[in-house]
């Protein structure tokens, strides 16, 4: 039997995830990962490119309130955030990183944290 090595969400793919547990981070190998290591890590970083569906699902199932979700999945070109009790989320201005792309375009980063 070939063991095939699982690809991790880093390997070409715009969306990734690292958990980090005492300072060091591990890459994860999908959104469901990211979901059960959020359980015992001091946190979980989550990168979703927002053009994607699985990204879009995943963001969907948060347990945030539904115009919290919208607000980060939102394609807004400015920059804001909100502050909640248990969350921070919004925009900030950011580039756009295309790989084929010659120069920098504006874009802005969507913002979702929590506890």
């Amino acid at each position: 039997m070939i063991k095939v090595p699982r690809k991790r969400m880093t390997d070409d793919n715009p969306s990734f995830a690292f958990v980090f547990r005492g300072g060091l981070g591990q890459p994860l190998h999908d959104l469901a990962e990211a979901d059960v290591a959020a359980g015992n890590a001091d946190f979980v970083w989550v990168h979703l490119d927002l053009r994607d569906a699985a990204a879009q699902a995943w963001l969907s199932r948060r347990p945030w309130p539904r115009d919290v979700v919208e607000t980060v999945a939102a394609p807004i070109q400015w920059g804001r955030l909100f502050i909640t009790p248990d969350l921070v989320y919004g925009h900030l201005r950011d580039f756009r990183d295309e790989l084929d792309a010659a120069t920098l375009e504006a874009g802005s980063l969507s913002v979702g944290a929590t506890r």
